[in-house]
């Protein structure tokens, strides 16, 4: 093992492979900005493969898979758009934190834990390779199955306040996945007539820029706010200070570093698990595990981020030993390596700790490397991204729109992503606006084809009797456990909270992570479906508590009180008119009416799905049938609750660890605000359609800059020439995606 080492140390920093990692380093940083930008860069090295030196186009993948999942934090952080796999749940407090001007705290602390989540993930990935095989050889299908379940379950913590909800959305997630073209039964389901663009089903990426990229741009622009509500004057003078206030903060929370880490390189080791599971694993028992994470959590609490990034930077190290241990790839982007190994003349198993075990240590150095050479780079820049919080939303919001556009449609080529990322971008701002968790339905989209794939292997391979297997009962009892621990803690957190609201004490945040009482009546302000609670400048952020002290406790109560009676209740005396006329029942009447729909749409697909079930070959309609089964209760409790329950029931306590629209008192100029962006969408969309995305896209920046950004001709043909620069250095050059071909091009093809 020793001389393996060596071997690989001088062979990854010689000439060749160095090179390819200086040369990959920028396209690296800037894909991994963009929501599934890190894919296409992959497939031109797996183009190249069988022209390119093993330790070359090896070193380029790894290099890359890792340097451009450490940058996805950023537009988590920033903008609440989660990556393809990446940053999923580092949204749910990286958000907040910089909507209450705590991004350099958010980001400082991200990148700190990173780099200790690399580093873990790699040395676990060195040590783990001599015993990793008998691991690995003690689970079956079925605890793949069930390990896999544990990751989708894992929205009961994550939808904390709204388990019903969360279940439910979880369920619907699911069945949106099976859409498209099913391996096991050879069938297309569930298509609804559009068989041309769904034989496929819908692509993560659309359905992660719709739900969540689509409706934040459109929350800036309908609360005409900047994405940094409290602190912007500190923010911009001490951007700096925050960065190194949020390293310091992730170092007090060393030791959830290293169990998050752990934690994700356990999990990376399950084949086609780990990837997407082991963050959300690691932030809910972060939270269960915290004190006071139940109470805190979802709202801007820095240990979430430092939770979800440890896991989801050490899981590159748990990926990498099923795919060169059993030749069995751990994610999409191990599915690349896989390739690129058997195309260079490599057998990936057992041979690649024997005869190529030093090519299988310099996997652990160039993961190791990138962490030390990218995060750096990272925190360089980190005031200076700071600043992108307090850019103005009609400039900031419709370049946000472009971005993830461009992500979008460069995923696969196809307009019909366009459509679907409007479709789940509506999807989305009814969600957000009604207080609906979306990250369920992004965790079961991305686990839902291989939680199928295991359920029917285990089925087959086991029958009923894989209920029976001691390694599965054992699972199974720690996921009941974890469950009933979780409804539990989240029970007395949300009774704890609102015995302090009774109280009139006002005051710091306490030393164990419990917020006083004015610090919880702040939280509860923020109920679901409206944001979060602002973090006071100079809380205890280390112990998880949201402080509301001074004018950070007014900034949260008058910038994220919305549409929810409680809280308008609560600031105002009209609102709370006790014979039910006035705002207070408008507001009620629109809350239950605009959930109706939601339900009833959420309904109409469960009862399509399961009758076109019936026509599924055998295997190919067990899980559309399981997701419906599973969402259809709770679909009926949320409904009895919303139509016969009171007003606090309708509108379920707790947060639901989502950010909601920030909503004033003049309907109608929203109504026109949302319009407006939405329409902006819609209208680029149809022009990508006609003339082409190269000059569409910048061409409709340039107008909506101009005309609503107020940003002046010369900023705005700025910002249109630098989409035009990178559609054409990034995308066409580099990338050589190939765009839909435009009925009235105007732009030269070839």
């Amino acid at each position: 093992m020793l001389e393996a080492s060596i071997d690989a140390f001088f062979h990854l920093f010689s000439p060749g492979p160095l090179l390819a990692m200086l040369l990959v380093l920028p396209v690296a940083l800037f894909s991994g900005l963009m929501p599934g930008g890190g894919l296409p860069v992959s497939v031109v090295v797996l183009s190249l493969a069988v022209h390119l030196d093993p330790w070359v186009a090896i070193t380029i993948v790894v290099f890359h898979m890792a340097a451009s999942d450490i940058t996805e934090p950023i537009p988590a952080i920033l903008f609440g758009v989660p990556g393809a796999r990446s940053a999923q749940a580092t949204v749910l407090d990286g958000y907040p934190m910089a909507q209450q001007g705590l991004a350099g705290v958010a980001l400082g602390a991200s990148y700190t834990t990173t780099i200790v989540g690399g580093v873990i993930g790699a040395i676990a990935l060195l040590l783990a390779l001599p015993v990793s095989r008998q691991l690995l050889e003690w689970f079956g299908s079925a605890e793949f199955f069930l390990l896999t379940l544990m990751g989708v379950m894992a929205v009961a913590v994550v939808s904390a306040g709204a388990f019903v909800k969360g279940i439910l959305t979880a369920a619907f997630g699911i069945a949106i996945a099976m859409v498209g073209y099913a391996d096991l039964g050879g069938n297309v389901r569930a298509a609804m007539g559009f068989d041309f663009y769904l034989w496929d089903g819908f692509g993560l990426v659309p359905v992660v820029v719709g739900l969540f990229a689509l409706p934040e741009a459109i929350a800036l622009v309908v609360g005409d706010t900047t994405i940094a509500r409290a602190r912007l004057d500190t923010l911009l003078r001490e951007a700096k200070a925050d960065v190194w206030r949020g390293m310091r903060q992730a170092w007090n929370h060393k030791w959830l570093m290293a169990r998050s880490s752990l934690i994700g390189v356990f999990v990376g080791i399950m084949p086609g698990v780990g990837g997407s599971a082991a963050h959300w694993i690691a932030y809910a028992q972060a939270r269960q595990t915290e004190p006071g994470g139940t109470e805190t959590f979802g709202k801007g609490d820095v240990r979430g981020v430092i939770a979800s990034d440890a896991a989801n930077n050490s899981v590159d190290g748990g990926v990498l030993i099923p795919t060169v241990v059993f030749g069995i790839p751990g994610s999409g982007g191990m599915a690349i390596v896989l390739a690129i190994l058997i195309l260079t003349g490599i057998t990936p198993g057992p041979l690649m700790l024997t005869q190529h075990l030093d090519l299988t240590v310099s996997m652990v150095y160039t993961i190791a490397f990138a962490n030390l050479i990218v995060v750096p780079i990272m925190l360089a820049f980190a005031p200076t991204l700071c600043r992108i919080a307090v850019i103005p939303p009609n400039i900031l919001a419709p370049v946000v729109v472009g971005i993830v556009s461009l992500a979008a449609l460069a995923a696969s080529g196809s307009l019909g992503d366009l459509g679907a990322v409007l479709a789940f971008g509506l999807l989305g701002v009814f969600m957000k606006r009604y207080g609906w968790p979306r990250p369920p339905i992004l965790i079961a989209v991305a686990l839902a084809d291989i939680l199928e794939r295991f359920l029917w292997i285990s089925v087959s391979n086991y029958g009923w009797g894989m209920l029976l297997r001691p390694q599965f009962l054992v699972i199974l009892a720690f996921m009941i456990a974890v469950t009933l621990f979780s409804l539990r803690a989240q029970r007395g957190a949300r009774q704890a909270m609102m015995s302090m609201t009774e109280g009139e004490e006002s005051g710091p945040v306490a030393e164990g992570g419990a917020p006083r009482r004015e610090a919880a009546a702040a939280v509860e302000g923020a109920a679901p479906g409206r944001g979060s609670a602002a973090t006071a400048e100079g809380g205890a952020l280390g112990q998880g508590s949201v402080a509301a002290a001074g004018d950070a406790a007014a900034g949260a109560r008058e910038g994220l009180d919305d549409a929810v009676a409680r809280g308008a209740a609560a600031e105002s005396p009209a609102a709370g008119d006790k014979d039910g006329d006035g705002p207070l029942k408008r507001r009620f009447t629109l809350e239950v009416a605009g959930e109706a729909v939601l339900l009833l749409a959420v309904g109409a697909f469960f009862l399509y799905m399961f009758i076109d079930s019936f026509s599924y070959p055998e295997g190919a309609d067990l899980m559309p049938r399981l997701a419906v089964l599973v969402g259809t209760p709770f679909l009926l409790i949320r409904a009895w609750t919303l139509l016969s329950g009171t007003p606090e029931k309708r509108i379920e306590e707790g947060d639901i660890m989502d950010t909601g629209f920030i909503l004033g008192d003049d309907p109608k100029t929203e109504s026109q605000r949302f319009v407006r962006i939405f329409g902006f969408t819609a209208l680029m969309y149809v022009a990508i359609w006609l003339i082409g995305v190269h000059v569409a896209l910048p061409g409709m920046l340039f107008l909506y800059l101009m005309y609503y950004g107020k940003a002046g001709w010369l900023a705005s043909a700025g910002i249109a020439l630098a989409f035009l620069a990178l559609i054409v250095g990034f995308y066409d050059v580099a990338l050589h995606i190939v765009w839909p071909e435009a009925p009235f091009g105007l732009w030269p093809t070839g």
